[in-house]
């Protein structure tokens, strides 16, 4: 069966007012033009903003960029007790040890724990969530504070929180599902510097890959749009809003893609003005395999059959298990007019991995769709996944056929 023809066929007939885009592109070598649908139009994208925001975060930061949040000892000690405060300097680290598992990777679940309120089948992770503050007290006596006469104050001074849905904040301790209470210089006991005041410890984040590998597989809504307050700090700024600029720079002057070819207001694809276009994800998805990191960002994606949301289809007798690397998107509400679900966006972007290990970068994605109850947008879900499949196997049998001349998909 063909793309075209199993797009034709798949679980609810096509409406005159969906919009579907498909395809695929070999990634080396000469290309012929492949057959697609609207590549240059703008499409309601979901969650594979997520792979723009990232990338650029991934360049700025470092795959291997650690956040370091200190704890100075604000006053003066006699023994082991410490008159004065405690100040826990907030960095922006995305966990604070919460996910972090023994071997130092960051650990997730197919429907993240940040999703129990949307998704049936939501899942925590073992770790224990204040693992960093534990390791930091931990750390403070062992620096031989037994006793403080005072306060901890958490220092959230790093940026101002936008108004961003979910907002980010300098302190993130489990997802902010617990609230922690900051504030810039509460009861003004922070200092405007910490020089003289002594370090007594200091927690130190797993590397920046693993924070991606988390937010792309999961669809981390809070940690894509802390990666715009990330990428700000890091550029000297405490206004997150200064991470787009990052992200500008890295398309037009690194990745070499029209960063038109893409509309944003947030982090995480969640806001009307956010717009792609089929064409700009698959440049930026085929300059990251012309980089050293291509391997680590590709598979920092969820795969399908295998982990984060991939893991939920192709999980048996599917041959494209394991071969599929993508992000999916989705928005999706209730249409109170008509009684029934709209799903403004339903995507899928990533790579394709053929038998011989050869890659090709697709977009799969349909806009405007309505059904008449929720079971409706898991058809149209597989419907998408299904396609990306069919891709995947037609990039096999392309491959072997025309792998000398690099032939695209379709």
């Amino acid at each position: 069966m063909s793309v075209r023809e199993a797009f034709h066929t798949s679980t609810g007939a096509q409406q005159a007012h969906e919009e579907w885009w498909r395809g695929a592109e070999s990634t080396d070598g000469p290309l012929r033009q492949p057959r697609r649908l609207y590549p240059d139009q703008f499409f309601m994208p979901g969650s594979t903003v997520k792979l723009i925001t990232i990338s650029g975060a991934w360049h700025a930061l470092g795959p291997d960029h650690r956040f370091t949040t200190p704890v100075n000892a604000v006053g003066v000690r006699n023994g082991s007790t410490l008159t004065g405060n405690l100040a826990l300097v907030a960095q922006g680290d995305l966990t604070m040890g919460g996910r972090t598992k023994p071997d130092g990777s960051v650990d997730f679940t197919p429907i993240d724990h940040t999703y129990a309120d949307d998704v049936p089948g939501a899942t925590l992770t073992p770790e224990d969530p204040l693992a960093g503050l534990d390791e930091i007290a931990h750390q403070v006596r062992d620096s031989g504070i037994t006793t403080v006469d005072g306060d901890v104050v958490i220092d959230a001074r790093l940026f101002t929180p936008p108004e961003l849905n979910p907002q980010p904040t300098p302190l993130i301790i489990n997802d902010n599902v617990i609230d922690l209470p900051t504030g810039p210089n509460p009861d003004g006991k922070l200092p405007a510097s910490y020089t003289g005041d002594p370090r007594v410890a200091a927690f130190v984040s797993p590397p920046y890959r693993e924070y991606a590998k988390l937010i792309l597989n999961v669809s981390h809504n809070l940690g894509a749009n802390l990666a715009l307050c990330n990428m700000a700090v890091n550029r000297g700024s405490s206004n997150c809003f200064d991470g787009f600029p990052v992200v500008h720079d890295f398309l037009s002057q690194t990745a070499k893609v029209d960063p038109t070819q893409f509309q944003l207001a947030d982090g995480r694809g969640d806001v009307p003005v956010d717009r792609v276009t089929p064409t700009g994800l698959n440049q930026l998805l085929a300059y990251w395999l012309r980089t050293p990191d291509a391997d680590a960002f590709r598979t920092s994606l969820p795969i399908l059959g295998v982990s984060g949301t991939g893991a939920l289809f192709c999980t048996t007798d599917c041959p494209a298990k394991g071969k599929v690397f993508a992000k999916p998107g989705t928005i999706i509400g209730f249409d109170q007019l008509n009684q029934q679900f709209a799903i403004n966006a339903q995507t899928f972007a990533g790579y394709l991995e053929a038998d011989d290990g050869h890659l090709y970068t697709f977009f799969v994605g349909v806009n405007g769709a309505a059904v008449p109850n929720i079971q409706g947008f898991f058809d149209v879900n597989d419907d998408v996944d299904e396609i990306a499949v069919i891709l995947q196997q037609e990039a096999c049998r392309e491959d072997a056929a025309h792998r000398s001349d690099h032939k695209p998909v379709l």
